[in-house]
């Protein structure tokens, strides 16, 4: 069995954001950042936001996501986000996207029902299948190129489906966002089953 280790991890939230409402300073007030240090606006004109880091965590702010990625498997991104849905509850929050990649050696061929084909002369490859998943989409791809293979996965979940109550839609947020390492883990036992992909407890690899 082919053996991948933890490369990193998101949550994303799709909504309408103030973005000079959720600044560092009032994140802080929040408790969904620790510390304020490594603020660094983004000059993008054209996506306006900014970015910022905290305690592992990597923070993109833009007016339509506000999305957290860590390296580091420990890292819970969906606590911290379910303190901004907590305190802001009026916030439309419409999608909800959960993230993790696993990286292997590029020989390390899955052989489950998902598995890559071999091509020759092939440079980069990729497989792709999307499945329900707890009321939502879990889309699962495998890909290779000449320095790793990769498992991605993605919970994606409609939140405002069914629900237009703010307070409901904050809610149902803030409940999926604190179970987040939960469903993280029910997401890589549905993939290892479906790839037959081990995934081990080693440091990810730095490719």
């Amino acid at each position: 069995m082919p053996s991948f280790c933890f490369h990193n991890s998101s949550v994303v939230a799709v909504g309408t954001f103030n973005i000079y409402v959720l600044q560092p300073e009032n994140l802080l007030r929040m408790n969904a950042i620790r510390s304020k240090k490594k603020v660094l606006v983004m000059g993008d004109l054209s996506a306006p936001g900014i970015r910022f880091a905290d305690e592992g965590m990597n923070w993109v702010v833009r007016p339509d996501r506000v999305s957290i990625e860590t390296t580091n498997r420990d890292v819970n991104c969906g606590e911290r986000l379910a303190r901004v849905a907590e305190n802001l509850s009026w916030t439309p929050i419409v999608a909800l996207g959960m993230n993790v990649a696993f990286r292997g050696e590029p020989s390390a061929g899955a052989s489950g029902a998902l598995k890559l084909q071999q091509i020759e002369d092939a440079v980069q490859c990729s497989c792709h299948a999307g499945f329900e998943f707890q009321g939502g989409i879990l889309n699962v791809q495998l890909s290779r190129t000449v320095e790793y293979q990769e498992l991605s996965l993605n919970a994606h979940f409609d939140i405002s489906v069914g629900r237009t109550d703010p307070d409901a839609l904050s809610k149902t947020v803030v409940k999926r966002c604190d179970e987040f390492l939960s469903i993280r883990k029910e997401m890589l036992d549905f993939a290892s089953k479906l790839t037959n992909i081990e995934i081990n407890n080693a440091e990810h690899i730095t490719k």
